[in-house]
């Protein structure tokens, strides 16, 4: 009775929303927004799923990566979804956008022996309190996801805020991994792909430990001209 009456107040004080169009009584991500998303990995590209089979355009920043894909192009709902997990904090969001990435691992990922969300550093968690790639792994297996493989190493600053070889400059060096990755098919995880150079990174990192394959798995994704 009590559990229920809590439930309850919980409703009637915090109810339940759209953590885009906030509509209320509604998941996290109501219907209509969810049909707002448009799907980054429906293409024939063997290597990021986006562009078509030969000559992608879509491939250009993904040296160093095995493969690569993204749930969602980065414009619109997605990018909405992106920026109010991380900078608005609605940490509700995570499970369902997980939820809606474990398809792709699935299909394009179902070798991965670890998946492995980009790590954050200590202090940069301190002050947000959550590490959003880490939520966007709590619909996946669990028994596969690391997330002391990788670990940042080195304070940067926000990579939005830096052009694309100032993001490769500052984060060189920025990363480790454990040996727990050698001989291994690892996959990242992060919440979106602007230019690739934290990935790379930490492709780099991972495969000078050991790796024998490294890919990455993103949310959103900013695609040219789109």
């Amino acid at each position: 009775m009590i559990r229920s009456w809590l439930d309850g107040l919980t409703h009637v004080v915090a109810p339940p929303k759209c953590c885009l169009c906030y509509d209320l009584d509604t998941p996290p991500i109501c219907s209509e927004c969810d049909a707002k998303l448009v799907p980054a990995w429906l293409g024939g590209c063997p290597r990021c799923g986006t562009g078509p089979t030969a000559d992608c355009p879509f491939c250009i920043g993904l040296e160093g990566l095995d493969g690569a894909r993204a749930a969602y192009v980065y414009e619109g709902a997605a990018g909405l979804a992106v920026r109010r997990l991380k900078f608005h904090r609605l940490v509700a969001l995570g499970r369902p956008m997980s939820e809606r990435m474990l398809p792709v691992l699935e299909s394009a990922f179902p070798d991965a022996d670890l998946i492995v969300p980009v790590p954050m550093h200590r202090l940069r968690m301190a002050m947000r309190g959550f590490n959003q790639s880490e939520l966007l792994c709590s619909a996946f297996p669990q028994d596969r996801v690391r997330r002391d493989a990788l670990f940042r190493i080195r304070y940067t600053r926000q990579q939005a805020r830096l052009r694309g070889k100032e993001r490769a400059m500052s984060l060189r060096g920025a990363f480790r991994a454990t040996p727990e990755v050698a001989g291994r098919r690892v996959l990242l995880v992060d919440d979106v792909m602007t230019t690739g150079a934290t990935l790379r990174e930490c492709a780099d990192t991972i495969r000078s430990a050991g790796a024998v394959w490294v890919g990455a798995l993103t949310f959103a994704r900013e695609l040219p001209g789109v």
